[in-house]
């Protein structure tokens, strides 16, 4: 397998995805159909459900079997999960041309905005924060999330956090990075210093990047955006930068939120780290269905 180098993503480079992503493979379906060494396995299988323990629309058959005899204790849900982390892991691969822009953008002090209030401060009297590289240890990343789902009021993801913090002080820090099309949460956010009563005076330092955000339909987000290369390769900087953090306040009813949590355990070693739910039990009930 070979990869093409992208060509450069500040002046946009077409209308695919090849732009900013590896392929998933060089060959072709020519290649496929004239290769004699080709092996079909049929997404239908006759090995019975009782076995495969997961529905075959779930994962690979013959995956779900192999993963229940090397891995007897491991459950079905848990299965769709390990499966479905490993292909976002697999499919979202930057190309060169992309890891060279998300860092210009990363590094970009322009670019990203910081903000702290102090418990029972006027919002008026702020201070205005440049934002670390990387992301310092013990932050939270909140991901409010978008029309795709009902939505969670953000004060739910902030006294989730609050709470995390004071019963974890020495492994967490009040210091999150905001993830949302919504441009409404991040004026929110500069009003808020803490939410319980028993929390410490250090109020919460608040980071997010200056891009443009509309929680509504892609037509709206690629015309505020100016072209896709440019909207995707941003929203992929919050998404990498979202994985720069250890704790996670959101909701895996939410699609975005899902693949940042397959991502942390796949291109960050965070899966130990907590991951705060704060949707209903529909929104991560049998995970990956």
């Amino acid at each position: 397998m070979h990869f093409i180098q992208a060509p450069d993503l500040k002046g946009g480079c077409g209308q695919s995805l090849d732009c900013i992503f590896h392929k998933l493979t060089n060959c072709t379906h020519a290649d496929v159909a004239n290769s004699i060494d080709a092996v079909h396995f049929p997404w239908s299988t006759s090995i019975p459900n009782v076995l495969l323990r997961t529905h075959p629309n779930s994962l690979p058959p013959i995956l779900g079997l192999s993963l229940r005899l090397l891995l007897p204790d491991m459950t079905p849900d848990a299965e769709k999960y390990w499966w479905r982390s490993q292909v976002a892991a697999y499919v979202m691969r930057p190309n060169g041309a992309a890891m060279q822009r998300l860092r210009e953008l990363r590094m970009d002090p322009k670019l990203h905005k910081g903000f702290s209030l102090l418990k029972g401060e006027d919002p008026a009297s702020g201070e205005e924060l440049t934002m670390p590289f990387p992301v310092p240890e013990g932050a939270f990343k909140n991901l409010p999330a978008s029309i795709e789902m009902n939505l969670v009021e953000f004060r739910e993801y902030v006294l989730q956090a609050e709470e995390h913090v004071m019963k974890n002080p020495l492994s967490s820090r009040k210091i999150a990075f905001i993830s949302t099309e919504d441009p409404g949460v991040i004026t929110e956010a500069k009003t808020i210093s803490s939410l319980l009563e028993l929390s410490t005076d250090k109020g919460w330092e608040w980071y997010w990047s200056d891009i443009p955000r509309f929680n509504g339909g892609p037509e709206t987000q690629l015309e505020l955006f100016g072209n896709r290369t440019d909207m995707t390769i941003k929203w992929l900087l919050q998404l990498t930068m979202a994985l720069e953090c250890e704790t996670f306040v959101g909701t895996r009813g939410s699609g975005w939120n899902r693949l940042i949590d397959q991502l942390r355990c796949t291109w960050y070693s965070n899966c130990k780290s907590p991951y705060l739910e704060v949707g209903d039990d529909e929104s991560w009930a049998h995970y990956g269905a």
